[in-house]
């Protein structure tokens, strides 16, 4: 993997954090969480097709300088799956509202 490779995973992730987060719900700490799990995920869905998929050759772009192409199906839907689970599981709960008693 080089440094083209791994752009194009970085953009890819970016566009799925983004999705992400419009589907789950906003908050400015969940969007860092979003972009890094959707990274790994883009660079985990990238692998998992390139290893053991056939699908290889369908929608990739290729890099010159690089021996393995970037599948765009399998980048996309790891980053998008791995972000949507991640935010979902680790968003902040609500907070009990706390009642003021007079006397």
């Amino acid at each position: 993997m080089n440094i083209e490779t791994l752009g194009v995973l970085l953009i890819i992730a970016a566009i799925a954090a983004l999705i992400a987060r419009a589907l789950v719900g906003y908050n400015l700490q969940g969007c860092l969480l979003a972009y890094v799990l959707a990274a790994l995920g883009a660079v985990g869905g990238w692998v998992v097709q390139a290893r053991y998929f056939v699908l290889d050759r369908f929608l990739v772009l290729p890099i010159p300088n690089d021996s393995a192409p970037v599948a765009v199906i399998g980048a996309s839907l790891g980053a998008l799956l791995i972000s949507i689970l991640g935010t979902l599981l680790l968003r902040p709960t609500a907070q009990p509202v706390r009642r003021r008693y007079r006397r």
